[in-house]
């Protein structure tokens, strides 16, 4: 019949039967550190009919535009934030998410600003007791290595008598510096010390000072030191004062004498004498001639004495000249001869003026040749002597009348530097007007200075001659050979003792293979006292000599001692055992760290080796090494166990193997398929596969780095591998050290305790209190990504409190 009139239904928009969740609660921030937080929230109120899949995290600076902080949603209330600023006021957000999208987001957290965890400050550092006496006791030290993030307020003093308890010095309020000094000890009893720091947080660490102390005085003899001014010598002019000071150091306060020569100082109208301690001072006014001299300072206590001498000269005029007379006459001149003066005036003759007249003339006048050439002429002298101070009075001749007198030769004597002796090869002839010294087959021991006096009855005169002998150099000394290596090495030495008398021109130097024993000339030529020698032969032993050249000829050779040709550095050695990660059937990735030791040179390459767990044989997977410290190895056989170990390569060679990485299964990882069944219409599949997660590696170079007697402090590196995820804190575990009988083992696992049960540990250290000194502890570190707990990192040995004093390095 046909089709009948159509029928319309009302408008129907297709969507999902379920709703967008509402908000989450209101996040809030925990566990802050100083570039990271943990945010937590609750659950929206309203799922919309839809379980909720997963949580979007925002962030911005207070005020500043959003943006995302996890890329794919997060399945727990619980997220670490990471890459923040230290100090930078953060504000978060949270949006939740369902099959049918995205909720509205959370009210804004409060304002939270990563910074640095604070705790305890550590302990003061080298506490010691800097001086004490029958009363009191004076403390020093240096502040904290670390404050704990807050500034240290101040610090407080305990001290413990023999047998008591400890008791509280500054009870009232902090002491603010590094020093202090406890008062109202009790003579002859011994007391300990101990010095603590707090901050806003609290109280930290104590460390005592090692050494105790008995109350009482200290003796210390006692130690004189001159002013820089008056060390050597004090020198005044006359009329101005005399100020001698010196510091004294002893205990008790010693008593102080001034004296200079046999006579005592007091103090009197001219002399003056201060004692404040350690200052001591002698002042003495309008210094005279008379006050010149040494001075003695001495100091005398119960414990012992001391003195210095302090050189004082007083500055005046020189006195006159001494027996002043004419020692001869000739017919035309004659010689004034005098003495010098017994007192100089404190400084040296400068000169002597001399001044003649005839008696008939009453003016004086300088000696010139016009006094001189007249014979039978009567004349008269004066002399005086000049210094720095002044001239000194006058003195003079009598008459003294000019005429030729008959004079002998004189005496002619020849000396070497004050030696005299007969010497077979010396000869001198000496004539009327003139003496000739001859010495025949000269030595270099003649080189020196040769003096001849020529004495008579008017006087003596005397002239000298610097004679130097020329011969070859002698040896070389202080021979060394240094900076070794296969084919070369550096040969130093110093210039000779006896260069010959003349300038060294060069140096020989020579190289002897002691298997062959033939001397080779490897330079003629050297001019510096160092020789850089190339062309070795690796494993082949050496010696070296050198001698000197000059203008006479060579020196004899100097030898060193045998060397071999050979680098001075060693081969890296092994790294810590490898990691596998990122597992399939047939390919694994292995990752390793770098040796601690790279042998002196930098590390070249890796060779990465694999076995089967059940194989004997390692076969290398690389044919040269590699640079990097990751590599993909395939071509494995499924279901098959294999292990991995690694050599490091440096200039010098391929060191030892690692110890071998744990054996792991080649296998395809495990896929989690979840079914997720829609109660009003289907269901639909949602899978997720988590084969590229697993826990994270061992932490690495984990050392103790300080030590109290109830304390330790750990800290390690991250772990070479992640497992896939970033590591959100770590676990510090501790046991005691329980000695096994015979050849048992103890259980890896057994006894141990955790030890930062405060909360989650994100930072690479810890410290360890309230331990017993008696008693050795190991320790062990693992740590945490969001899959669970890598495996652990075991301190080597077993170690016990202890203090530690300066810097140390374990």
């Amino acid at each position: 019949m046909g089709i009948g009139a159509a029928l319309e239904s009302a408008p129907t928009v297709a969507q999902h039967q379920f709703e967008p969740p509402g908000h989450p609660g209101k996040p809030v921030a925990s566990d802050i550190s100083e570039d990271a937080l943990t945010l937590g929230w609750t659950m929206p109120l309203f799922d919309g009919g839809s379980p909720i899949s997963g949580y979007i995290i925002e962030r911005r600076h207070k005020g500043g535009k959003w943006i995302r902080v996890n890329k794919t949603p997060c399945k727990d209330l619980r997220y670490r934030v990471l890459g923040l600023f230290e100090d930078n006021e953060y504000e978060f957000r949270v949006f939740a998410e369902n099959i049918a999208g995205f909720s509205g987001p959370s009210p804004i957290s409060d304002p939270a600003k990563p910074c640095r965890p604070i705790t305890v400050p550590g302990p003061p550092v080298n506490p010691k007791v800097k001086d004490y006496s029958c009363t009191y006791a004076d403390l020093v030290w240096i502040r904290p290595t670390r404050n704990g993030g807050s500034p240290v307020l101040g610090y407080i003093v305990e001290y413990q008598k023999a047998g008591a308890e400890w008791e509280k010095v500054n009870k009232d309020d902090l002491i603010k510096q590094c020093a202090y000094r406890v008062k109202g000890l009790a003579e002859g009893t011994e007391y300990r010390f101990r010095v603590k720091a707090v901050n806003m947080i609290g109280e930290g660490e104590t460390r005592e000072i090692p050494e105790s102390v008995i109350a009482k005085d200290i003796v210390i003899p006692p130690e004189i030191e001159v002013d820089a001014t008056c060390r050597d010598r004090l020198t005044v002019r006359v009329g101005h004062n005399i100020n001698v000071v010196a510091y004294v150091k002893a205990r008790p306060d010693p008593e102080i004498t001034w004296s200079k020569g046999e006579s005592v100082f007091e103090k009197d109208k001219r002399t003056t004498l201060t004692n404040n301690f350690p200052v001591v001072q002698m002042r003495i006014k309008e210094a005279t001639r008379a006050d010149h001299g040494k001075y003695t300072l001495k100091a005398v206590n119960e414990a012992g004495e001391a003195s210095a001498t302090i050189t004082v000269n007083v500055l005046d005029r020189p006195g006159h000249c001494q027996n002043l007379k004419l020692t001869y006459v000739t017919k035309n001149s004659c010689m004034v001869s005098w003495d010098a003066p017994e007192d100089n005036g404190g400084t040296e003759i400068t000169n002597y003026i001399v001044e003649c007249r005839e008696p008939s003339i009453r003016a004086w006048s300088m000696i010139s040749s016009d006094c001189t050439n007249r014979m039978n002429h009567t004349y008269q002298f004066r002399v005086q002597s000049t210094n720095d101070g002044g001239e000194s009075a006058w003195v003079r001749t009598s008459d003294i009348l000019v005429k030729e007198e008959v004079q002998k030769p004189p005496e002619v004597t020849w000396v070497k530097e004050k030696t005299t002796g007969d010497n077979p090869r010396i000869s001198i002839d000496t004539g009327h007007d003139y003496s000739k010294f001859l010495l025949t087959k000269t030595k270099r021991s003649d080189t020196g200075k040769y003096v001849v006096t020529a004495t008579n009855s008017a006087g003596s005169f005397t002239a000298y001659a610097n004679v130097t002998v020329l011969d070859i150099p002698g040896p070389v000394r202080d021979m060394k050979v240094s900076g070794i290596s296969t084919d070369k090495c550096r040969v130093v030495w110093d210039p000779p003792e006896d260069d010959g008398g003349c300038e060294v021109d060069s140096y020989i130097i020579e190289k002897c293979e002691t298997r062959r024993m033939v001397w080779s000339t490897y330079s003629a030529s050297v001019i510096t006292n160092y020789c850089n020698v190339t062309r070795l032969v690796e494993g082949n032993e050496y010696i070296f000599r050198v001698r000197a050249e000059n203008k006479m000829g060579t020196g004899p050779p100097m030898e060193s001692k045998p060397i071999t040709a050979k680098t001075q550095y060693n081969r890296p050695g092994p790294p810590d055992a490898p990691e596998v990660t990122k597992i399939g059937k047939d390919e694994m990735t292995v990752v390793w760290a770098p040796p601690e030791n790279d042998g002196g040179k930098s590390i070249t390459g890796y060779i990465l080796e694999r076995k089967e767990k059940r194989a004997v044989r390692w076969v290398p997977v690389t044919k040269s090494p590699i640079s990097e410290r990751r590599m993909k190895v395939t071509n494995l056989i499924p279901n098959h166990e294999y292990q991995f170990r690694v050599k490091a390569e440096n200039e010098v060679g391929l060191g030892e193997p690692s110890k071998p990485s744990r054996p792991i299964t080649a296998k395809d990882p495990i896929v989690c398929v979840f079914f997720l069944i829609d109660a009003f219409i289907c269901f639909k599949l949602n899978w997720h596969c988590m084969c590229n997660l697993e826990p994270p590696g061992p932490p690495g170079s984990l050392k103790v780095v300080d030590s109290t007697k109830t304390s330790i402090t750990l800290s390690w590196a991250k772990p070479v591998y992640d497992g896939g995820a970033p590591i959100i804190g770590y676990l510090v575990e501790m046991r005691d050290k329980v000695q096994m009988e015979g050849e048992q083992e103890r259980d890896p696992e057994e006894g141990w305790k955790k030890c930062n049960t405060a909360g989650q540990l994100v930072i690479t250290e810890f410290t360890m209190i309230n331990l017993d000194e008696r008693q050795e502890y190991e320790f062990r570190v693992s740590a945490q990504n969001q899959v669970g707990m890598g495996r652990p990192a075991n301190l080597k040995d077993a170690v016990s409190p202890k203090e530690i004093h300066g810097k140390h390095l374990f």
